[in-house]
């Protein structure tokens, strides 16, 4: 009978300890388990909303090739509906969209001989995002880039392969969008403070 005591005894303690030990662990791996969800979530986020500015780049890019008119800002608008969770507007927002033509500078043309210069721009969204990858020549309202031949910042950096394919005569329109993902980044730990997208047509 005394036995049977001591056993019982010693089977209590035992679980309790268990359960203390079960509580303990918990306690010291929770906070681990939290920054796993947590970034797990946000990465999902930043996947989500990086595959938004893919589709949108090529979107914006579709139209621009089909020669849409993106002077009126009507129809600026009209690209700005697929651009759903980015949060860009016509000049502002957390956005920006480039739309570029580029040629050859023909023979003879000026300095920038030969090199592909971005003939005509348009800028939708907010240009304090983040400079354009391709070029940054100054565009005039109806998307011409003026002295496009001498102006060292009209010289387009596109892929060689690409400036090798191209006749004289031939255009390339290239589509950029950079988004302002600092919601998503928390310090630059977890996501890339700018989403970017590029697409060549």
């Amino acid at each position: 009978m005394l036995n049977q005591k001591r056993i019982s005894n010693r089977r209590v303690r035992a679980r309790r300890g268990r359960r203390g030990s079960i509580i303990m662990e918990f306690a010291f791996s929770f906070p681990f388990m939290m920054v796993v969800m947590l970034g797990s979530f946000v990465v999902g986020l930043a996947l989500d909303r990086q595959l938004t500015v893919s589709q949108f780049v090529r979107n914006a890019g579709n139209m621009y090739a089909r020669n849409f008119d993106f002077e009126p800002n009507s129809n600026k608008q009209v690209l700005l509906r697929a651009a759903s969770g980015l949060d860009m507007q016509v000049a502002s927002g957390r956005g920006v969209v480039y739309l570029s033509t580029v040629r050859i500078a023909p023979p003879d043309s000026g300095d920038n001989e030969g090199l592909p210069v971005v003939t005509e721009r348009f800028v939708i969204g907010n240009p304090a995002v983040s400079d354009s990858d391709v070029a940054m020549p100054v565009a005039l309202a109806d998307g011409s880039v003026p002295n496009h031949f001498n102006e060292p910042d009209a010289v387009a950096s596109i892929p060689q392969p690409l400036i090798d394919s191209m006749l004289l005569g031939d255009s390339v329109f290239v589509s950029e969008v950079i988004h302002e993902a600092s919601d998503l980044h928390f310090g630059g730990f977890v996501a890339p403070s700018f989403l970017r997208g590029k697409a060549y047509f």
